[in-house]
């Protein structure tokens, strides 16, 4: 157990009418100090709570809103700042560490290898996971967001029952993770990543799949940037490729520049085209075309600052075959079922009921989901079909992708 010191909070907003943002969970007896327009610290002290002791309040107060968005709608209106301080040495970035294999030592850096041939490569099966190794792995991969100031959703809201480790070659291990049902998208999944090299955390990150294409995001830790950043990439992709059937892996232009200085900066672009990933439209890869030849010629060019601005004008895509993806399923559903986005009188969306909790209403969400998926495809809802995708869903991203497109290929 990692043992912390609780410091304090802060608050973002001095504005912050803390008393009528937590009126609805506070006992009626309160109520009259949520209505007097206290500033934080004047309502602290009106209701007696010790410096020590305001974050527990905050947390027990919105631990009962049943509604998870509204809870994270009104911590984000808090907007919160905590100061803890350590009092237990595991907890560092150089202790944090779940190594189940020999150390692999090397003095060079892999820059030139056959990146295809590592992505077809086919992969080990997943390590047999104890209970404890499961639980000393969440731990390292949510301690490791916590010591680097970083934050995904599949690694705060993680089903560790989905977690998957692979050990791979240069002493890199990928571990792959879906999310509690509570916190799953609608049709996709959203399966984050942490990759280790010597059982240390040194990327991070997700992938947002459905059927076989999927939105991939990269994240290498600062302290391992430089290093072998393709092959660590290569190995994401190949994990997430065979494990998934991927045939398309789509990257978003901020990753390679788009409201990103670091990305223009350092040329990030060619980093993904060197790994076969391409531009989405037509005249941007006539213009990366041009500017190759350009290399070609002159070892020396670089691409300015003008022509990687305009790179970000589209995402990029690889893709083992000539699929060209399709458009997302929340695209249709939006584009056919919103009033004010077609020409149909009758056009409404049936609103989720969110006064039912527990898996009783996340089935009922998710299955409302898929009808209205069906419906806007043109196809009769298969009640047996949709039961069936709904129960992989919140248990099993693996086997519910696989029935997803068996599903989609079969329509």
């Amino acid at each position: 157990m990692i043992v912390v010191k609780f410091v304090g909070i802060l608050f973002e907003r001095e504005d912050l009418d803390l008393g009528t943002l937590l009126k609805p969970y506070l006992p009626a007896v309160m109520h009259e100090y949520c209505s007097s327009g206290y500033d934080v610290e004047t309502f602290f002290h009106a209701i007696g709570i010790e410096t020590n002791q305001r974050l527990s309040f905050l947390l027990d107060c919105l631990s009962t809103e049943k509604n998870i968005w509204v809870r994270d709608l009104i911590w984000q209106q808090l907007g919160l700042f905590t100061e803890i301080r350590l009092t237990d040495s595991s907890f560092a970035l150089a202790n944090n560490i779940v190594l189940s294999g020999p150390v692999y030592f090397h003095s060079d850096k892999l820059k030139q290898f056959d990146h295809q041939a590592l992505i077809a490569k086919k992969l080990p099966k997943p390590c047999q996971l104890g209970q404890e190794e499961r639980d000393k792995t969440v731990d390292c991969i949510r301690a490791a967001m916590t010591l680097n100031l970083r934050e995904t959703d599949p690694s705060t809201f993680m089903d560790s029952n989905t977690l998957r480790i692979y050990h791979l070659e240069r002493g890199v291990s990928v571990a792959i993770f879906g999310m509690l049902p509570e916190r799953q998208l609608p049709y996709e999944s959203y399966i984050g990543y942490t990759l280790f090299k010597n059982g240390l955390p040194i990327a991070y990150g997700g992938s947002w799949i459905w059927a076989n294409q999927s939105k991939f995001g990269l994240n290498i830790l600062e302290p391992y940037r430089g290093g072998e950043s393709g092959y660590v990439m290569c190995q994401l992709m190949r994990v997430y490729q065979q494990v998934f059937g991927l045939k398309m892996i789509e990257v978003d232009a901020y990753q390679f520049g788009l409201d990103n200085p670091d990305g223009i900066r350092s040329g990030a672009y060619w980093f993904y085209y060197r790994y076969g990933f391409r531009s989405m439209t037509t005249e941007l890869c006539v213009l990366a075309e041009k500017e190759k030849q350009k290399m070609k010629r002159n070892p020396a060019y670089r691409s300015s600052e003008k022509t990687l601005i305009k790179f970000t004008g589209s995402n990029m895509i690889w893709r083992s075959g000539d699929e060209l993806p399709e458009k997302h399923p929340a695209e249709w559903v939006i584009e056919n079922k919103s009033p004010f986005a077609v020409n149909k009188a009758n056009a409404a969306w049936s609103f989720a009921d969110h006064r039912l909790h527990g898996n009783s209403g996340i089935r009922m969400k998710m299955f409302q989901e898929f009808e209205e998926l069906c419906e806007v495809m043109g196809r009769e809802p298969e009640m047996l079909i949709l039961k069936r995708l709904v129960e992989l869903k919140m248990k099993d991203p693996y086997r519910y992708n696989n029935y997803l497109k068996q599903w989609l290929n079969g329509l």
